[in-house]
């Protein structure tokens, strides 16, 4: 695992011992645990002046590039990763919310439009997600600190048209100082993302790129699978013990799969779907096409997606990717908190 050999057992220990996380740490071999919670320790303390422990504060540059790995890891696009068919697949876990941006920017404006500015609030997380999409993040830079979105980060994306009514997007990205000395102050610079040709050629759109170019290297990030972001291979399911027709038990995650997925995780081709009225068993959809059925759908995922927002769509498969790998692998180690 990669925190373990980055860190080295004292390392390891000594986080434990100040965050008082021993048992996630060391005896539940979580590691990572303990550098997400440390590095957002050392943050939340900083930046509100308070005091922090000398020796986290001097391992803090080398906690950061493993808070990234894990990042991307968990919410980043690596369609050409060795053996990673998942993530071509799924597609980018932002690209929903990328196509969303661009359906805004593709709407005609006219003298009487009112939407003029659309703002999304979301968690790093989340842009963690759409950073993939958009090409900010790709195999080339993840793992680098700096990818990793910062308190308070703030993405602009401009629309712009000429004489010729030629539309193009141009991208800013900022966030505010953190150190409590110095006045505060927040700025915007060039964000990186990439942009395609229309003969498929890729290139840096930081300065603006047609909204054309942009919007087909975001098509290029979609998913490829037909069960889109809802795809897990046959090893994922069967790690997740999510192969028979049965009742998942609860608070398995398989239980959360089939929620979140219920008209795909019983498989494609066989007709059947995750019944919520026999606690999400797989049944045939002929016997699930009645009202109670649907009714039952709409009480348990529909009202919930609602309050989740738009971003729910891609959150939620990182989410699921998290619950469906094995808990014995520390580096597939949710966040904790």
């Amino acid at each position: 695992p990669i925190t373990a050999k980055a860190l080295g057992a004292a390392n390891i220990t000594f986080l434990a011992n100040l965050l008082g996380l021993s048992e996630e740490c060391i005896v539940q071999n979580s590691p990572y645990t303990c550098v997400a919670i440390a590095v957002d320790n050392f943050a939340s303390n900083y930046t509100n002046g308070l005091p922090v422990d000398p020796t986290l504060a001097a391992m803090i540059p080398s906690l950061k590039p493993l808070v990234a790995h894990f990042v991307n890891f968990m919410m980043g696009y690596q369609p050409s990763a060795p053996n990673n068919t998942w993530s071509s697949q799924v597609g980018s876990l932002g690209y929903q919310w990328a196509e969303d941006l661009i359906g805004f920017f593709e709407t005609p404006f006219t003298a009487t439009t009112l939407t003029t500015v659309k703002h999304y609030a979301a968690h790093d997380w989340s842009l963690s997600g759409f950073y993939g999409a958009v090409g900010h993040v790709t195999e080339s830079n993840a793992g680098d600190p700096s990818t990793v979105p910062q308190f308070a980060q703030t993405l602009v994306f401009e629309l712009h048209s000429d004489e010729g009514s030629n539309l193009r997007i141009v991208p800013k990205i900022g966030f505010p100082t953190e150190d409590p000395s110095v006045p505060i102050s927040f700025s915007m610079a060039p964000m990186t993302i990439l942009c395609t040709y229309g003969n498929g050629t890729n290139y840096d759109g930081s300065e603006g790129c047609p909204l054309a170019d942009f919007a087909r290297y975001v098509a290029s990030t979609a998913p490829k699978a037909l069960n889109g972001q809802c795809y897990f291979t046959p090893e994922m399911m069967a790690a997740a013990s999510c192969v028979g027709n049965d009742m998942p038990p609860a608070g398995s995650a398989c239980l959360f799969y089939r929620q979140a997925c219920p008209r795909t995780a019983c498989g494609l081709t066989d007709g059947s779907v995750s019944d919520p009225r026999t606690g999400y068993a797989c049944s045939s959809l002929q016997e699930s096409n009645d009202p109670s059925y649907f009714a039952a759908t709409v009480a348990a995922l529909v009202a919930p997606s609602i309050l989740a927002g738009a971003i729910a769509g891609f959150y939620s498969a990182g989410a699921i990717r998290r619950r469906l790998y094995n808990s014995a692998d520390e580096e597939r180690q949710p966040i904790a908190g």
